[in-house]
Order: C-alpha cells, then sequence, then structure tokens
C-alpha cells in the first residue's frame, strides 16, 4: 500500500446487518471488511492504512455488486473480488484456502490447518481466522470446532450462525 494515498468505504445493509468494506481506489483491492458501522470496523485495518484519510462511497463499487449478487442468490459473486492483507505466508494459505471453500460447506479448524498445508499448526489457522481482515469475503465463518460447535467470530455468533444458515438454504 506504499503507493496508496486514501481509502474509499462503503456501509451496506444487509440481512446479517451494516457490512462495512474500505477498498483502495486506485486498484479496488479490498483491504478490510467486516460487519459493522464505519467507526466499528476501521479498527480492523492494518496499522499503516489507519492514518490514510477514508473517503465515503456510496456509489457503484465492486463490493457493492457482489454484495447485491450474493444476496440475490449468486453464491459465487465474491470470488472475483481482489483482495489484500498483511500476514504470514502461512495466514496467507489458511485465507486462500477459506476462498475456496464453497458456500454451505464447513470446516474444522484443522480441516483448514490441514488445506493450508500444515496439519499440525490447528492453533496457527485459528489465530489466521481471528486475524482475518476480510471477514465474509474471506470466509472465516465457515470454520466450525471439531466438536461440532460454532467456535468463535468477531463480529458475534448471531452473524456467524446467521451466515451459514443463509448459505445453507441458498446451496
Amino acid at each position: 500500500m506504499s503507493t496508496t494515498r486514501s481509502l474509499e468505504a462503503t456501509t451496506l445493509a444487509t440481512p446479517f446487518g451494516a457490512f462495512t468494506a474500505f477498498w483502495t481506489p486506485d486498484d479496488d483491492v479490498l483491504r478490510a471488511c467486516g460487519f459493522g458501522e464505519l467507526s466499528d470496523i476501521a479498527e480492523v485495518l492494518p496499522r499503516p492504512a489507519r492514518r490514510l484519510p477514508i473517503h465515503p462511497h456510496d456509489g457503484d463499487s465492486p463490493i457493492r455488486r457482489a454484495v447485491g449478487d450474493m444476496l440475490d442468490g449468486d453464491l459465487g459473486a465474491f470470488d472475483a473480488l481482489r483482495v489484500n492483507q498483511p500476514g504470514t505466508p502461512f495466514r496467507q494459505s489458511c485465507w486462500s484456502t477459506l476462498r475456496g471453500t464453497d458456500p454451505g460447506d464447513r470446516i474444522t479448524y484443522r480441516d483448514l490447518a490441514d488445506r493450508a498445508g500444515r496439519a499440525r499448526k490447528v492453533r496457527a489457522a485459528t489465530r489466521a481466522c481471528l486475524h482475518n481482515r476480510l471477514a465474509w469475503i474471506v470466509p472465516c465463518h465457515r470454520v466450525v470446532r471439531s466438536t461440532g460447535g460454532l467456535g468463535d467470530y468477531r463480529y458475534a455468533m448471531e452473524i456467524k450462525a446467521a451466515l451459514l444458515d443463509w448459505e445453507s438454504d441458498h446451496c
């Protein structure tokens, strides 16, 4: 993000609550997003990005189109979105693995570690979910505990459960 001089942000109404996304206007790459209003989600931005001016964007954008398409039933709508978030090589592998999981699928933290290439790194896979700055787009909500419990979710367990139920209903 060294050449990025600002971010654009939009907050969209969804059945799961307000969803706010931040992206760089020069390349339309998502930098952070999550469930909540702009002031709540800004803390998810990487530290260097927090110093950039943020411009509200209420017009057309790739994220607005993708969310609309997803809610209209195109479960692959997020696949074409470009994303970038800082992280270790293993976290990047976990996030890539998550983007490859199908809507409606649930995987365990152990499955995530295994699919990301480090089967014994279950705790590290859990931390990758915890540090995911691109909720819903990088679908950490699809990761559940091996005991069958939902596990944790930064944006409230009710939202995680609603996302999983919605995906199951639309698959």
